[in-house]
């Protein structure tokens, strides 16, 4: 997903619902990531989701999906 100025905002990876959200599946989105370097991760497999940002510092989860902006 991109922001209304063209940057990538969100990349969001879907696995089915068998595919258990665990470290190595977060980690395989974060490595798509760095071509894109979109601020903000979701993983889901239509039972769980997970939401992560991206900073300089590292990726953090986060509470909510980000409000798009």
């Amino acid at each position: 997903v991109y922001g209304r100025d063209g940057v990538p905002f969100l990349l969001v990876e879907c696995k089915a619902p068998t595919v258990r959200l665990s470290p190595a599946v977060l980690e395989q989105t974060a490595r798509y990531n760095q071509t894109l370097r979109a601020e903000y991760l979701l993983v889901s497999n239509g039972l769980a989701h997970v939401c992560l940002r991206c900073t300089e510092t590292g990726i953090q989860p986060v509470p909510n999906l980000p409000t798009f902006g």
